[in-house]
């Protein structure tokens, strides 16, 4: 995993240091620095997918488009280099200086590692990055799949579930009441989240789709199939993030943007408690988050033991002018075992006890 990224002129970041554990939340208002750490971890994804030598960075790629190299180099550095820094868990450490090129797509990298790439999740095969503009609900989805992994939209998860949904989950995953398939475990969460709803897909082979149907279930009753435009954005939207999160295994990285989109507050609450659970069992977690409701999902599992409050990481991201300069700061507060949090930055998912405390 993963321990810590360190950043000097890249993008909104002049020099910083950004701490990681198996569950981070990234919070902060638009435009501070949250998509910064997850684009430069994209960065390096799609460059290693081109050059696992690392000898070209990939500025606009099938992970993340930043435009070009002028577009990542912080304007208000004096210096002409781009560098990073990655330290593991396993004491490696992986650097990459990017002499500044003006206007390129592509430039140059000198990279070095002591142990072996390989040893960072970000490279690994089963990594999951699912972006906030997920798949829509639509009638059919393409059952083309010619990779192990759901798309960064999504857009590959039926195939995946239709090629491996009865592969078993991480036993840590797992809920024990339920068959160990993939997709079994999906339909028990989607039914978590939404009381009732169930789902089922079934492949059109000469038409290389899968078709994807909802259906509500009671103890005394079911509902006809239902097309999934005509039950709401909502549960086909969140259906990637938690298939990304129950296929992944121990070691594995799942990186989520606003996992909380057209999702209900409790419904967003039971998402902070499944990452909690994924976690737990060993996957390092990167949710971005404008969600108080997946923060309390979070903070409630640290509560109920589900996760060491030593195993979670809140980062609060702050933007302030500094004399002629734009400075992005980087909080760290702490869950406590009890689920509180050991101090809250001004402007820390606060916006509720501001607006109360402007109506009474």
């Amino acid at each position: 995993m993963i321990k810590q990224i360190y950043f000097n002129n890249f993008k909104c970041f002049n020099d910083c240091q950004i701490p990681l554990k198996k569950l981070n939340i990234l919070a902060g208002e638009n435009g501070c620095g949250k998509s910064t750490v997850i684009q430069s971890l994209l960065l390096l994804r799609q460059s290693y997918e081109k050059d696992i030598k690392l000898r070209h960075m990939i500025i606009s790629g099938e992970y993340i488009n930043l435009g070009n190299s002028s577009d990542i180099i912080n304007e208000y550095t004096e210096e002409s280099n781009i560098h990073m820094k990655l330290e593991n868990t396993k004491s490696g450490i992986l650097t990459i200086d990017i002499p500044y090129e003006s206007n390129k797509n592509y430039v140059v990298s000198e990279s070095k590692c002591s142990g072996s790439v390989s040893d960072f999740n970000i490279f690994s095969e089963n990594f999951e990055y699912i972006a906030a503009d997920r798949i829509i609900p639509q009638t059919i989805y393409t059952s083309i799949n010619y990779n192990k992994n759901l798309g960064i939209h999504g857009e590959k998860i039926f195939s995946y579930l239709s090629l491996y949904g009865t592969e078993p989950v991480f036993p840590a995953l797992c809920n024990p009441t339920i068959s160990n398939g993939l997709i079994y475990q999906t339909d028990f969460w989607l039914n978590r989240l939404f009381k009732g709803f169930h789902f089922s897909i079934q492949e059109i082979i000469k038409a290389d789709s899968i078709s994807l149907r909802y259906q509500e279930k009671s103890d005394y009753n079911s509902s006809n199939e239902y097309r999934p435009i005509n039950v709401g954005f909502g549960i086909t939207y969140i259906l990637p993030v938690i298939v990304a999160l129950l296929k992944a295994t121990p070691g594995d990285m799942v990186i989520v943007e606003n996992p909380e989109c057209h999702l209900h507050p409790k419904a967003q609450r039971l998402i902070g408690e499944l990452m909690a659970i994924a976690a737990n069992a060993g996957i390092q977690v990167i949710v971005e988050t404008h969600s108080d409701h997946i923060l309390n999902g979070v903070r409630i599992s640290v509560k109920n033991q589900v996760i060491s409050s030593e195993d979670t990481q809140v980062l609060f991201f702050d933007r302030e002018a500094a004399g002629k300069v734009f400075h992005t700061n980087v909080y760290a507060p702490n869950i406590l075992s009890d689920g509180s949090l050991d101090y809250w930055p001004e402007g820390f998912f606060d916006e509720w006890d501001n607006a109360l405390t402007e109506l009474l």
